[in-house]
């Protein structure tokens, strides 16, 4: 019973349940039931902000266009030398792209020479930035997993 003399539980309904563990894993904010508790919806405090980006990064945006492009279409495979040395060229620090393309070859099997290269800069990379090694070296391990 609680404090106020309700029966929480009667062993005449049956085996008691009881959850335990260890730790709690995840969360929800928020009622379970909606209809018996959110009356109305909930709203952010402030407003989001429209994003703005500046020329160079709009400008990353058309490589990544072009390699998701290929992807999809699963063809246009040669436009990917140029996008790989326009990213050498207009964008050295961007290591993500370079990854993609490099799955597309290996999932192809095409430019061979070209994989190698580009899994040469992202092994450099990885040196030159090591907080970047972990995030590239799970992906070039699930290219190798994969293809």
């Amino acid at each position: 019973m609680d404090k106020k003399g309700k029966l929480l539980f009667d062993p005449a309904w049956g085996i008691y349940d009881l959850a335990v563990g260890e730790r709690i894993v995840s969360v929800f904010c928020g009622a379970a039931d909606k209809a018996a508790f959110e009356t109305l919806p909930l709203r952010p405090a402030a407003k989001i902000k429209p994003i703005t980006s500046d020329t160079k990064t709009t400008a990353l945006q058309q490589p990544y266009q072009q390699v998701r492009d290929c992807r999809q279409k699963q063809k246009g495979y040669p436009i990917l030398d140029t996008v790989w040395e326009s990213l050498q060229k207009d964008h050295p620090g961007d290591w993500l792209c370079a990854l993609e393309i490099l799955e597309i070859l290996a999932e192809q099997n095409i430019k061979i020479a070209m994989a190698a290269g580009i899994k040469l800069y992202l092994k450099q990379k990885m040196k030159a930035e090591p907080p970047l090694e972990k995030l590239i070296t799970d992906g070039l391990g699930l290219i190798d997993q994969y293809f």
